[in-house]
């Protein structure tokens, strides 16, 4: 749960980049680098937990369920800070800045060969701005639930280090010390 607080506080100062950023192209970079680093940060986690508690050996299952429950508990949090900056904070700024990023001439030469994406991206935006706070919150979470069961997978394939053979106690028992 430590863990994925820590996780939840990245994402949370991600959001809080990502929303500033819409009015300063800088911090939307920074936003974009904490957010991609995430996975940085949960295999140095499940790497300090598998050396630090399990004494170097962790399973694939315990290693995948592990980072599925660090996404799990960082999305909630995530997932808490979004519905109280959209449902107390926001007062349409995210979406007003959305279409005014839209309305813009590198936007405009963006999609002017592709109208089919922007028509896309504006009905996207319109169902962004027919949802509730919590809807808005819930897809994120459910979201980044599903990315952590895929990404622990892969971090699971990493960093899972199995006991070598003989390393047992009697009956088959693994020491404790």
């Amino acid at each position: 749960m430590r863990d994925g607080l820590l996780l939840g506080l990245l994402w949370i100062a991600s959001f809080a980049l990502y929303v500033a950023g819409l009015t300063s192209p800088m911090l939307s970079f920074f936003a974009v680098g904490m957010a991609v680093s995430t996975p940085i940060v949960v295999g140095a986690r499940l790497m300090a937990f598998r050396n630090g508690v399990l004494g170097g050996y962790i399973s694939f299952g315990r290693a995948w369920f592990y980072v599925a429950l660090l996404f799990f508990y960082g999305g909630v949090l995530l997932a808490i800070a979004q519905f109280i900056y959209f449902n107390y904070i926001d007062h349409g700024f995210f979406l007003q800045s959305m279409y005014r990023i839209l309305d813009g001439e590198e936007a405009q030469e963006l999609f002017r060969n592709k109208q089919a994406l922007n028509d896309l991206v504006g009905q996207n935006l319109h169902i962004l701005g027919t949802m509730r706070p919590i809807d808005i919150a819930l897809n994120f979470l459910s979201t980044n639930i599903c990315i952590g069961v895929i990404v622990g997978l892969l971090l699971a394939l990493i960093f899972r280090r199995t006991r070598p053979k003989g390393s047992e106690g009697e009956n088959g028992n693994v020491p404790l010390a």
